[in-house]
């Protein structure tokens, strides 16, 4: 997402196998890797929570043979001030089943 020409955030979707290890994610690195990432409640079945980002995932089976939907965001700038990290988990909050919602998972 870029504001003014200026990259502000990233968005990833995955669909998949398995329950990811989002923490191993949170920290893997420059790709996804999230500054100081801390398990949250209440976004998707699981969730990782960071000052620059954050990871979540849901069971969601589709046709092609993936069971789970993972989508995690990450802030360009890097680490921000604290009270930016509750406007990334208010984001998740409203985007992450909204998300799931459109992919009209396949019920069992």
């Amino acid at each position: 997402m870029y504001v003014d020409r200026k990259e502000v955030f990233q968005l990833w979707f995955s669909a998949g196998s398995g329950k990811p290890d989002l923490m191993a994610l949170a920290r893997s690195g420059p790709s996804i890797g999230l500054f100081d990432p801390r398990r949250v409640q209440g976004i998707g079945e699981q969730a990782v929570l960071a000052n620059n980002g954050a990871i979540a995932s849901v069971p969601c089976r589709d046709s092609g043979g993936a069971d789970s939907f993972l989508l995690a965001l990450k802030m360009a700038e890097g680490p921000m001030k604290p009270h930016r990290e509750r406007d990334v988990e208010r984001f998740m909050r409203a985007y992450m089943p909204a998300t799931v919602k459109s992919l009209n998972c396949l019920s069992e």
